[in-house]
């Protein structure tokens, strides 16, 4: 094969690849219709051992709570010491502050919904929603993320035994400023 003619297939077999992610350090951007995201991977102790876990910050297209900060437990579904069933629903563990996050020097204690979630299939997503223009809990947690101290630190309390409890640790976004991003475009919806 000529050599133009395995340059121009390359070229054009790259402009066809989905664009990466913004963000070069442990948080990174997506932007979809269905709105944009920051995301950052980590590891969650449940117990019943460790996991992957994932912290997403992102704005949802209309309501009236658009921010939120959901934290992703993968493999929930093989976790039976921990009632993930509780947190399914509008009456969520019946309205318990089962949340404890720190980020830097703000600390929310908070009430949360969940949701089984098909990616990866068995992972099981905790929700925390609010208003990005006000200072709802959602948006405190979010805008400590990005100020970037220190690490963001999630615990989820089972809703009848505090002593079983999801631990999630994260970076903060003090680099990428991928957070403070979502943050105020949410404000502005």
């Amino acid at each position: 094969m000529p050599r133009v003619v395995a340059a121009h297939l390359l070229l054009a077999a790259t402009a066809l690849m989905p664009m990466p992610a913004r963000g070069a350090g442990p948080w990174s951007l997506h932007k979809a219709p269905r709105g944009i995201r920051a995301i950052a991977d980590g590891r969650a102790e449940t117990p019943e051992g460790t996991v992957a876990a994932v912290l997403r910050v992102h704005c949802k297209n209309g309501g009236p709570a658009p921010l939120c900060v959901s934290v992703k437990v993968e493999d929930a579904a093989k976790i039976e010491a921990f009632d993930f069933a509780a947190f399914e629903g509008g009456g969520a563990a019946n309205g318990q502050r089962l949340l404890q996050a720190r980020a830097g020097d703000v600390a929310v204690e908070a009430a949360l919904v969940g949701a089984w979630v098909r990616d990866p299939e068995g992972a099981f997503a905790f929700e925390l929603c609010g208003s990005a223009a006000s200072e709802s809990d959602a948006a405190a947690l979010a805008r400590a993320i990005a100020r970037g101290v220190g690490a963001v630190e999630l615990t989820v309390r089972h809703p009848a035994d505090d002593t079983r409890a999801i631990r999630a640790q994260f970076p903060a976004d003090a680099e990428d400023r991928v957070v403070i991003e979502v943050v105020e475009r949410c404000a502005r919806h």
